[in-house]
């Protein structure tokens, strides 16, 4: 899991055995498909205060100062992202696909404009056909964000409780307990029940909050209570 980068993802259309219909290749292919995504999330977490002599956010040149906590670590931004996770689909073809891009994704002005895309996609519309269309659906499956710092008064109380032990945010926790419930996710009931366990044995100031932690843990497995 990165918070930027560069992803590709290598898709074979028979997968999910789902598709009505078939896709053949020459013998020189070597892929099927493939989706390449570019991703440029903000990369600095880091929580900045202007410097006393500047009083004003848009002055050029204005100095911002790194805060730093008592233990001389950098502060992070309470509720900025530090990780998340999204799955791609190519989803087989059906009209609604096409229903959907032509009304819904398309503007409707510069599509009739004269840039050659536009005029490429007039061509291929083929309205009184509505061609079934293929589908690529992006979805965001996770996301962390760092937690309250524990001396604010808004801040939950299972935020307090995991800034008292220096869990900063929802992944971290994730990685602290990953190793100790990773083989036990094949339902959502066996992973509650790792997860409490783990909690007693190795973080037992987080035991009041195990149903939000267990909430937590199941949406990274991508596990649902009837699972």
């Amino acid at each position: 899991m990165k918070a930027g980068g560069f992803f590709k993802a290598d898709v074979d259309g028979s997968l999910g055995g789902h598709l009505n219909m078939t896709q053949s290749k020459s013998a020189e292919a070597s892929e099927s498909f493939r989706v390449e995504v570019q991703v440029n999330p903000q990369g600095n977490l880091n929580q900045y205060e202007i410097a006393l002599n500047q009083q004003d956010w848009d002055t050029p040149n204005v100095d911002y100062l790194l805060q730093y906590d008592p233990r001389g670590l950098p502060i992070k931004v309470p509720g900025k992202v530090d990780a998340y996770r999204f799955m791609t689909f190519y989803l087989e073809p059906t009209r609604e696909n096409f229903e959907d891009f032509y009304n819904k994704v398309v503007d409707p002005i510069w599509i009739a404009q004269s840039d050659p895309n536009a005029k490429a996609l007039r061509q291929a519309q083929q309205s009184d056909k509505k061609p079934a269309c293929w589908r690529i659906f992006h979805r965001v499956t996770f996301v962390s964000r760092i937690l309250q710092q524990f001396t604010d008064d808004d801040a939950s109380e299972f935020a307090k409780a995991a800034r008292s032990l220096d869990i900063e945010s929802n992944w971290q926790l994730i990685q602290t307990l990953d190793p100790l419930v990773k083989q036990k996710t094949e339902s959502f009931v066996q992973l509650a029940d790792a997860v409490r366990q783990a909690l007693e044995e190795h973080l037992p100031e987080l035991v009041p909050h195990n149903r939000d932690i267990i909430d937590y843990m199941a949406q990274y497995y991508g596990l649902s209570e009837d699972s």
